[in-house]
């Protein structure tokens, strides 16, 4: 159980590093709204594929999968075409020249950590359920 909660901080860690660089790119930081449904899908994922108890759990990863999809769609399609959400600009020009870590560490570590904690249910089913 250790390893794969773990594994699977390793991986909200590198994914939200990664959203965090397309938002420096992009000059958005609302993309991480975007990446939140993502997110639960790729750790679903990795569970699917690193433990052998997928059967039991088949439904779980289903659901989670469309809930995912569906959320990072509308958002996505929500903000296609439009400034960056208010919200996000107005940190930006708080935080000045702090903009970088604190938009690192507040928007995108931050939201990896909550992920991490909504999703240990999962990860604790996947390790607990039988072969």
């Amino acid at each position: 159980m250790a390893n794969l909660f773990l594994n699977c901080f390793f991986i909200i860690l590198v994914y939200v590093s990664g959203w965090f660089l397309i938002a420096l790119y992009k000059k958005r930081n609302d993309v991480a709204d975007i990446a939140w449904g993502i997110g639960y899908i790729i750790i679903c994922s990795y569970l699917f594929i690193a433990t052998e108890r997928w059967t039991v759990l088949l439904v779980l990863y289903s659901l989670i999968l469309i809930w995912g999809l569906r959320l990072s769609i509308h958002i996505y399609n929500r903000n296609k075409n439009k400034k960056e959400d208010y919200r996000y600009q107005a940190w930006r020009n708080e935080w000045g020249k702090n903009f970088f870590w604190r938009s690192y560490l507040q928007v995108f570590i931050l939201q990896g950590f909550i992920l991490l904690i909504i999703i240990s249910p999962v990860i604790n089913a996947a390790a607990a359920a039988p072969v």
